[in-house]
């Protein structure tokens, strides 16, 4: 009789690709769930303000001018009282040009939710007049790879999923 030999079974090499290709899924999705989560606390902001809009007139009470990191910034500081007779106040990133045309006691006009203060917008021009165009240019960049990583990497999961 002939005498077997026993042999190591090598791993299968689909095996170690999916595993490879699990990682590259969780890798394309995670990004995309936290863009998920910023947008939709983003979409809950505006939502509370379109629930209740009330609009007042804020006046700049301090301007702020700062270099961070070798970058310029321009920020605004005003407060505003609100129908309820509260006061409150914030912060907004203005543009060079805006900055520079604002001065202490100038009136901006700022959108807020009439039940929650604390929600609110400043709705006068304080950006640049390309900031809309670098804005959607900038997410359409951000998003397309994300929401075409994620929508791959999901195919790919669930294709795994259905072969055991």
């Amino acid at each position: 009789m002939a005498a077997h030999v026993a042999r190591r079974a090598r791993p299968d090499p689909d095996v170690t690709r999916s595993k490879w290709w699990l990682l590259a899924d969780v890798a394309a999705i995670v990004p995309l769930l936290v863009l998920l989560a910023f947008s939709g606390y983003l979409v809950l902001h505006e939502y509370r303000i379109a629930r209740n809009p009330m609009i007042a007139t804020a006046i700049v009470v301090q301007r702020l001018e700062s270099d961070r990191r070798g970058e310029h910034h321009f920020d605004l500081h005003y407060r505003f009282v609100s129908a309820s007779g509260g006061e409150y106040d914030g912060w907004i990133a203005a543009s060079r040009e805006i900055f520079e045309r604002t001065s202490v006691g100038d009136p901006i006009e700022v959108r807020y939710a009439g039940d929650a203060p604390e929600y609110r917008e400043v709705t006068s021009d304080t950006r640049g007049p390309l900031f809309n165009v670098f804005a959607v240019g900038g997410a359409v960049t951000v998003l397309l790879p994300v929401v075409a990583l994620g929508w791959v990497g999901v195919r790919r999961l669930r294709s795994d999923l259905r072969r055991g």
